[in-house]
This record gives structure tokens, C-alpha cells and sequence, in this order.
């Protein structure tokens, strides 16, 4: 009897090279904000309950919040007219040995850039500056080598990268052909181009994304994780063999006081924001940032086989012996190598949430039900192929 063919192996014999892992190919069209229900607050306690929880009583949500791909009616025309401009594309393991900043564009990144200047000046360490990073970092004299993204709005080439700075790209094979051009003319050193999975399908067309890579592009990563550049950046670092990542700028939360959320002085533009009390400390943010600020937990955890202090506190004492405490609320195996490395306030939202246990992850948001208007097509339903546009329940 003939053994049957894995995505994974059909994925790779049909040219596209991907890291397939938990929750990478679901798409989210509608995410709950458990932050909020129905106008009144709920605390999410130290514990991971839900105070004043009670089943049934809790009501049907006012509100749904529907995450939509930017661009969405041109990232098959990007696609189709980047492949002309023949770049290479990112290999699994090429970097090999190598140290990576990671930097985001939250407003924290000013105060931790000082670990960047003291630590990754080496000619063996790269830094990867995602989207208004990149400006930031270079007008203010601190090393950076490459800049990333995947946003395939026009924001990139009207906004964030105005004047790039003349350093290496690491860019999806979906942004807009305009901010490719941009970096071309400002003397970018080389561009490399990776797979960013959107989900996007033309019924019109009869095609979408994944037969695009296919037959456009050589073999190539194609990623998925969380929903930012940051995120996608992990998992190409990762693919790409770095032996340690370490991640700046990845705050994750909005700052009241302040309308400036991001290191380059730029606000958010998001209508519907989600507040909650964490361990007695107020939070507000964006459906998108808190599930990628969960995303990047699950790869920590992935990478480091970290533990919540809390869940090694439930361990047997012989099993507690086999961790060793990281003085910041999680715990590793003894002797595992740290690959992953965040660098931030300790009261960030994403470092509060590398305390919390992965019931409480989940209860911070979850994907509801697919939207009945929202056609789902043959070719991306869950199961038959990873780049799966299915939308699934996390809890």
C-alpha cells in the first residue's frame, strides 16, 4: 500500500518550502475581544480566572472586530509584477551560526536600544529593522543592516520609508511594487525576497497567492506566524538558521498618555481599541497586537521550552529541578540554549504575557465563527493544503 503524501511533502515537491507549525495557516476574519464584553469591564486575575465570570450570563457580544489583509484587492497584482524583478530568495540555513536584532517600531524601542549598541555590534550579528524602525535606527546613528516588512499597504512608500536608508531588504514577495522601487532609487545594497502568506484568493481569477509562489518563484519560505512584521520576521530568522533572535521594540500595547505609539513618532490609525486590568495593572491595545504579542510567547516557548513560573510552581520537585528560574517570571530547561531573547519593560504587555499560562492565552482572545459572507474556496479549506483560510476556534 502506497504511503500517503504529507502537506509537508507535497508542499516541498510542488516548490514551496515552508515551516508549518500550531495555529500558522488559520486566518482570522472575526477575533472576539474578550478584553471588553457588553460596555463592562472584566479583570483578568493573577491566576488566569476571569473574575465575576458566570456561564451564561455573560450575554452575546455587541461587537465583532473583522481583520482584513490591507490591500487586499492588489496583493495578487504585487505579487504577479515583483517577480520581474528576479531577486533572490531567502534560503533555509543560509544564516547559519548567525545573531539577529529583531527590531519593531514600538514606542519602547528608544529605551532599550542601548542593549543593541552594547551588544550586537559584532560582524557576526545583524539587525532587521521592521517598517518605521528602520528610519529611526538609522537617523539616530545605531547600527542597522536590513530592513523588513511584509505590509502590503501604501503606507510603506507614502509614510514609513519615505527616504529608506541604503542598507540590505528583507521583503515579502506581496508589498506594493511602489515601495520596492523606492528603496531601489535611494541605493539599497540588495534585496531578498520571502513568501508572506495572506490568505487572499480571486474567485474571478481562479487563483490565488500559493499558485502564484508556485509558479513565479523559485523555492522559497513561505510564513505565517502572528499578524505583523515582527512576527513573520521570527519565523524567517528562524527558517533561515540564526541561532539566536533577539527581539526590541515589541511593546504591544498603547500608551494613554501619549499619541505617539510608535519609536518613529507615528500614532495608530486603529478605530476599535480592547482595555483589560492584568495583575492590577491597566492595558489598553488592537485585536492584531494582542494576538501577535501571544504569537511571539508561543514561539518563546517553541524556541526556549520556556515555562510560566506559575506552571513550574504546579511542577513535581523532581521536575522543578530540571528548570532553571530566568528571574523574570518564566523558567527554562536546565542547560537548553536561550535562542530567543525578548528585551523590554517588564510591565510591556508582551513580557506580561510570557508569565501567564497557555489557558490564560487563550482566553485573552479567540476567532469566532466564519463570517457567512466570506466565500471560502476549495483550494484553501483547512486540511487540504497549509495556506489554510479556515477560520477555527482557539479555545
Amino acid at each position: 500500500m502506497a504511503k500517503s503524501e504529507s502537506s509537508d511533502e507535497k508542499f516541498r515537491r510542488e516548490n514551496l518550502v515552508y515551516n508549518a507549525y500550531e495555529d500558522r495557516w488559520r486566518q482570522i476574519v472575526n477575533a472576539e475581544p474578550r478584553f471588553e464584553r457588553d460596555g463592562r469591564r472584566k479583570v483578568l486575575s493573577h491566576d488566569g480566572g476571569l473574575e465575576g465570570y458566570k456561564q451564561g450570563l455573560m450575554g452575546k457580544l455587541e461587537q465583532k472586530i473583522q481583520l482584513m489583509c490591507p490591500s487586499n484587492d492588489f496583493v495578487l497584482d504585487y505579487i504577479e509584477a515583483n517577480a520581474a524583478f528576479g531577486f533572490p530568495m531567502a534560503r533555509p540555513g543560509e544564516k547559519e551560526g548567525r545573531t539577529v536584532y529583531i527590531c519593531g517600531n514600538g514606542r519602547g524601542l528608544p529605551d532599550h536600544v542601548k542593549h543593541l549598541d552594547k551588544h550586537g555590534q559584532g560582524d557576526d550579528v545583524d539587525v532587521w529593522a521592521c517598517n518605521g524602525a528602520l528610519n529611526w535606527l538609522h537617523e539616530n546613528g545605531h547600527k542597522v543592516t536590513h530592513g523588513f516588512t511584509t505590509d502590503t499597504s501604501a503606507r510603506m512608500w507614502q509614510e514609513c520609508w519615505i527616504n529608506p536608508a541604503p542598507v540590505y531588504y528583507v521583503l515579502a514577495t506581496c508589498v506594493d511594487t511602489r515601495t520596492i522601487d523606492q528603496v531601489m532609487a535611494a541605493g539599497a545594497k540588495g534585496v531578498t525576497f520571502f513568501h508572506n502568506f495572506t490568505g487572499v484568493y480571486n474567485d474571478e481569477r481562479g487563483y490565488g497567492e500559493i499558485q502564484l509562489y508556485q509558479s513565479l518563484y523559485p523555492s522559497a519560505p513561505l510564513v505565517g506566524e502572528g499578524l505583523n512584521s515582527v512576527n513573520r520576521a521570527v519565523a524567517l530568522a528562524d527558517m533561515m538558521g540564526y541561532k539566536k533572535i533577539v527581539l526590541m521594540g515589541c511593546v504591544k500595547h498603547l500608551d494613554p498618555k501619549s499619541k505617539h505609539h510608535h519609536a518613529d513618532g507615528g500614532a495608530s490609525t486603529q478605530q476599535y481599541t480592547l482595555t483589560a486590568q492584568i495583575d492590577g495593572r491597566t492595558y489598553s491595545t488592537h485585536a492584531d497586537l494582542l494576538y501577535s504579542a501571544i504569537d511571539l510567547v508561543k514561539q518563546e516557548r517553541r524556541f526556549n521550552g520556556t515555562i510560566p513560573k506559575a506552571d513550574w510552581r504546579r511542577l513535581s520537585y523532581k521536575e522543578r529541578s530540571n528548570y532553571v528560574d530566568q528571574g523574570d517570571g518564566t523558567c527554562m530547561p536546565r542547560g537548553r540554549e536561550k535562542r530567543m531573547e525578548f528585551v523590554g519593560h517588564r510591565n510591556d504587555l508582551g513580557m506580561v504575557l510570557r508569565r501567564k499560562s497557555d489557558s490564560f492565552l487563550k482566553r485573552c482572545i479567540r476567532f469566532g465563527e466564519k463570517d457567512p459572507t466570506v466565500e471560502e474556496h476549495e483550494d484553501v479549506k483547512a486540511d487540504k493544503t497549509p495556506a489554510c483560510a479556515t477560520v477555527v476556534n482557539v479555545s
